[in-house]
């Protein structure tokens, strides 16, 4: 679960890190019930030959998205933001089941 205090934002990045590969797709839940425009904490989706796409963070909005591929940022929010925050993974070859 994220929650992200009044002031607080996210910086443009993607969810892979160099060295670890194993995040494939992206998941953000939004729990904001009373959310209003104006209240910041909305997710700027980066597209390679489009306009970037704005995501509002109301309550039930579920983004998917590819991790390694589609940079994002969360704009500052000027309330407590709400979310639930998780990633499908890439099974690490070898392992098996735990």
């Amino acid at each position: 679960m994220a929650i992200y205090p009044p002031g607080t934002f996210y910086k443009r990045h993607l969810d892979q890190f160099n060295e670890r590969s194993n995040r494939v797709i992206s998941l953000v839940l939004y729990l904001n019930q009373h959310w209003e425009p104006g209240m910041g904490g909305e997710l700027v989706i980066y597209r390679e030959s489009a306009e970037p796409v704005i995501v509002e963070p109301q309550a039930g909005t579920l983004v998917c998205f590819l991790s390694d591929k589609i940079e994002h940022e969360v704009l500052p929010t000027h309330v407590e933001r709400l979310s639930i925050t998780g990633w499908m993974l890439r099974k690490p070859v070898g392992l098996g089941f735990l």
